[in-house]
């Protein structure tokens, strides 16, 4: 076998690690997780967002990743419904995905609630290498294939005014029937607020954890700092050895335009080079997204800053 059927097969293999059925991560702070957790599906009032991830700048035919989302907050409040299309494409795989997630919203009390959540999936998975790339393999089927295929997840949250906890059982139907080429996974997800000294100004962090069922798992940890309403400030690292840093420019509530840069600190880094990521967001509720933004800060500010 030459040497650029080796190129080949590797190539082969970070596609399969990068599109083992699994969504991509992109930043909680402009996505809200919601492709990956539908228990989160409204619960900042609705938003509708476009990300786009560019990978490996300056490395031919590298992957990349499309992510349109829809969520609202219906039923006084206590039903979330959402859509969410994801497209990836390099190397030479290409997977669509279109889901439909619903939630519930469960008040524990006034200030705490529970949410579960359940979303329908489309899979479509595409594999084309012309044999101009492949001299000296006797099955060529594999060199042009492509499959798609139904499927669902399942999630739930808890809900407090300074923290949220969620996780979500990922493509049900590997988890019970062991489809082939469809890996399960799980989604653990946990975010907080740390507020400041100023009335307004706060960090969150975040950080969301995906478990293969073949023992993989893929992280990253993300923290923000919102000064009012304006700009957000993100930093964080993944595990596949990149530090991140974000810019946010919130408008009138409603807008918001986001970019994160993957620096790759890793021992591929000569290879494989940095990443982009660019969300436009347009919130569907100002005022519910204006009161759920500022009233845990009311709750905090005679006890912690009239002291």
């Amino acid at each position: 076998m030459k040497a650029r059927n080796y190129i080949l097969i590797l190539l082969l293999c970070l596609s399969s690690n990068l599109w083992a059925g699994v969504t991509p991560l992109f930043l909680y702070k402009y996505t809200e997780n919601v492709a990956l957790l539908p228990s989160l599906v409204g619960y900042n009032g609705g938003s509708i967002y476009l990300s786009q991830q560019m990978n490996y700048v300056g490395f031919e035919n590298a992957p990349s990743q499309t992510l349109f989302g829809f969520n609202t907050l219906k039923g006084k409040e206590r039903l979330g419904l959402g859509l969410n299309v994801v497209n990836q494409q390099g190397f030479s795989l290409n997977e669509f995905s279109l889901s439909v997630p619903v939630a519930y919203y469960l008040p524990i009390n006034s200030r705490m609630k529970l949410s579960f959540g359940l979303s329908g999936d489309y899979y479509y998975r595409s594999l084309n290498v012309t044999d101009q790339y492949v001299e000296d393999l006797d099955d060529t089927s594999i060199l042009n294939s492509e499959r798609g295929f139904f499927d669902a997840s399942f999630s739930t949250a808890f809900h407090h005014p300074y923290f949220t906890v969620a996780a979500s059982f990922n493509h049900l139907n590997s988890w019970m029937n062991n489809t082939q080429g469809m890996q399960g996974y799980f989604t653990s997800f946990v975010q907080a607020d740390i507020p400041l000294t100023n009335e307004y100004d706060r960090i969150e962090v975040a950080g969301t954890v995906i478990y293969g069922l073949d023992g993989s798992f893929v992280w990253n940890g993300q923290a923000f700092y919102e000064v009012v309403e304006h700009v957000i400030l993100g930093a964080g690292y993944t595990s596949t050895n990149s530090i991140i840093t974000s810019l946010g420019l919130h408008y009138n509530n409603r807008w918001l335009l986001g970019y994160g840069f993957y620096y790759n600190v890793g021992s591929d880094a000569t290879y494989f080079k940095n990443s982009h990521e660019l969300t436009l967001k347009f919130h569907l509720d100002r005022q519910y997204y204006e009161q759920h933004r500022y009233s845990r800060y009311a709750i905090r500010k005679g006890a912690m800053l009239k002291k």
